[in-house]
């Protein structure tokens, strides 16, 4: 898959690169964000789903690209569901969804060029390697509130494990 890497640096040479990811495990949620010299990398509430880590990553991949004299980025990012999400946003997605699409159009406005890249993950590109590393591992807490998106697929899982108990009893 390292074609996939250099593929990629010979279309995009003029573009600096960054990497996006999210983890979710039991006892953890953590995003992460890898520039060329830096890592960004945030625990996140335990309740957050993957998708929510994979989306906030791009997001905060965003607000710090907002913040560089450079113009041209390609985010990397392993997860096709953030892509897609991106694409085909409407008014009812998930509100980091919407941040990020509003986001864009303001770095577009003011002359960025932002490309997104999607790759496959776990099969050695070094940079996505990196950010999966930094996401698992993050452990600075951020206070969030839980997305309503998030919050009500826990509750629709309580409510069904709370069913299925009475039902096996």
């Amino acid at each position: 898959m390292e074609n996939v890497d250099i593929l990629a640096k010979q279309q995009f040479s003029t573009y600096e690169a960054v990497f996006t990811d999210g983890s979710k495990t039991v006892n953890h949620v953590g995003s992460a964000v890898v520039f060329n010299h830096l890592t960004i990398a945030e625990k996140l509430h335990n309740y957050f789903s993957v998708f929510t880590a994979e989306i906030y990553a791009i997001l905060k991949a965003l607000h710090t690209i907002e913040l560089q004299d450079i113009k041209k980025w390609i985010i990397y990012t392993d997860s096709k569901s953030s892509v897609e999400a991106l694409l085909y946003s409407s008014r009812d997605s998930h509100p980091f969804v919407i941040q990020c699409i509003k986001l864009i159009y303001t770095l577009k406005t003011n002359g960025h060029d932002i490309k997104f890249c999607w790759i496959p993950g776990h099969v050695g590109i070094r940079g996505n390697e990196q950010v999966d590393r930094a996401a698992k591992t993050s452990v600075i807490k951020e206070n969030f509130s839980v997305p309503l998106n998030d919050v009500k697929q826990i509750i629709k899982s309580l409510i069904h494990q709370k069913w299925q108990g009475q039902w096996d009893s």
